[in-house]
């Protein structure tokens, strides 16, 4: 159960990241259902580079969430792995590149 439970939130956090992107870029962005590490932070580093092209650059996007009941936010960070050539098109997007 605390699986499920785990899967699902990192599928709303991811949703919720590329549709902001989405929304600042103005693209479309076509998304899969994405997949979950959950371990320690130097071994998920690893289990995603074992299965992943390696990629020169990561994003880490913080966000901080309010949840009913909770003494104090909850402030979390996803770590992104995009392909060099998308990393390019959406830095170029925002105006960055």
């Amino acid at each position: 159960m605390w699986t499920t439970i785990q899967t699902s939130a990192g599928n709303v956090v991811a949703a919720a990241y590329l549709d902001a992107l989405a929304i600042t870029t103005a693209r479309t962005i076509t998304r899969s259902t994405p997949g979950l590490v959950y371990a320690p932070a130097a071994w998920a580093v690893e289990l995603l580079a074992a299965d992943h092209p390696v990629s020169e650059y990561a994003l880490c996007p913080e966000s901080t969430l309010r949840v009913r009941g909770a003494s104090a936010p909850i402030t979390a960070h996803a770590l992104l792995f995009p392909v060099p050539r998308s990393l390019h098109s959406l830095l170029e997007a925002v105006g960055i590149v």
